[in-house]
């Protein structure tokens, strides 16, 4: 039962937020083989779709997670929906590739204020045993606009409508909900930093030696190697590879983004009962045997049994560790750290589809899937040496 200090309005607020932001950004993927096809394009520069966006993306983490700390968090959430759905509303009247990857790097940079003000946001609102449930609602906003992705391209005639057409089907949502955030967000204590304590550059750099810290951020960069790769190629593995059409390569992604929503609040309920770093190395764990089974996986049910596991389990890591994160960052660099850790996330996010897009031109998806494997394997150790460093405040 959720108890009345749990701050219900600004938990629904960001998971709208999330919701409305993801739409955009993940409407991509499924769409890229007819995208590939229309404009004549190689996996590898297709990619860039994606890449383009993540590289600002994570540019903006730390000066939006630095910022919000030092003038309040509101304006960052609002201009992150409203800059990132009007940018993907251009991109339906593009008219060449650049002018898409021009536009894509407007949707990176916007939304790039999201992640570290409506964290920080979150943490500071809930109190105690209420966060891991909060973070852990907050972030299924993103798994619902993943199924809401793969409902739209399943149930409408892609071919027929055009992949422009769902340019303007994923963003127009948040366009219109964004200035409401103005009424929705209140409550925010917003306190000019100015003095040399508040501004302590030593507490900065003590935070980034901490080696809980350290190897949190390393995990998040190499695990999303794999990650995002694996989630921009799927589709077009499925499609080209084995001869699914755009709609069941649209149900197979739909069933993780469905199981995954429970994910996130298994996350945020067992990180109440095996602490901050088990969920971790389950997850971790998880996702070797995923990169290992799907390539390996040809008949239906198994298949949907791999997306299942995919969905439970491998997002196990983030909430958790988003908490412990919060935890061991100095005191008033929350958000700054936060930043850095997402940071971290959409590097990798930039480079992985293009190395992994590139893989997959050169040697085909066998490769693909090794290295996929290879990463997960050596976050898997890292995984193991967070989970054995005693719990300790920076």
């Amino acid at each position: 039962m959720v108890r009345d200090t749990f701050p219900k309005a600004t938990v629904l607020s960001i998971w709208a937020c999330w919701l409305l932001l993801v739409l955009p950004r993940m409407i991509v993927p499924p769409l890229l083989p007819l995208i590939e096809k229309d404009l004549g394009l190689s996996h590898g520069d297709a990619a860039l779709l994606m890449s383009v966006y993540m590289f600002p993306y994570a540019l903006m983490q730390l000066p939006a997670g630095s910022l919000s700390d030092r003038f309040g968090k509101k304006y960052f959430i609002i201009l992150s929906v409203f800059g990132t759905c009007l940018a993907t509303i251009l991109m339906a009247f593009a008219k060449t590739f650049d002018s898409l990857l021009a536009l894509r790097v407007i949707c990176g940079l916007t939304a790039g204020m999201l992640y570290a003000p409506s964290t920080a946001y979150v943490v500071q609102s809930a109190e105690g045993k209420d966060l891991g449930l909060a973070l852990g609602v907050v972030f299924t906003g993103g798994h619902f606009s993943n199924i809401m992705i793969s409902i739209l391209v399943k149930s409408l005639p892609v071919e027929a409508c055009g992949w422009r057409s769902f340019f303007l089907l994923s963003a127009i949502p948040g366009a219109i909900f964004a200035p409401f955030l103005l009424l929705l967000l209140r409550g925010e204590k917003v306190e000019l930093r100015t003095s040399r304590e508040d501004l302590d550059v030593e507490s900065f750099w003590r935070g980034l030696k901490n080696l809980q810290l350290a190897l949190l951020l390393l995990h998040n960069f190499v695990s999303s190697l794999s990650g995002w790769s694996l989630v921009t190629f799927l589709p077009t593995f499925y499609v080209l590879e084995r001869g699914f059409t755009v709609s069941e390569a649209s149900f197979l992604m739909m069933i993780y983004y469905l199981t995954s929503v429970f994910s996130s609040l298994l996350s945020g309920i067992a990180m109440n009962m095996l602490g901050f770093r088990a969920p971790g190395l389950i997850a971790t764990a998880t996702m070797c045997i995923i990169s290992y089974a799907i390539p390996l996986s040809r008949s239906w049910s198994i298949t949907i049994l791999v997306f299942v596991l995919w969905g439970l389990f491998g997002g196990l890591s983030w909430t958790a560790y988003n908490a412990l994160l919060s935890e061991l960052a100095p005191r008033g660099f929350q958000g700054t750290f936060l930043g850095i850790y997402n940071l971290m996330g959409f590097l990798s996010g930039t480079i992985g589809p293009v190395i992994f897009g590139r893989i997959a031109d050169i040697a085909g998806f066998e490769a693909f899937f090794t290295l996929s494997l290879l990463f997960y394997v050596v976050s898997l150790g890292l995984s193991i040496i967070i989970m054995r460093i005693p719990h300790t405040l920076s």
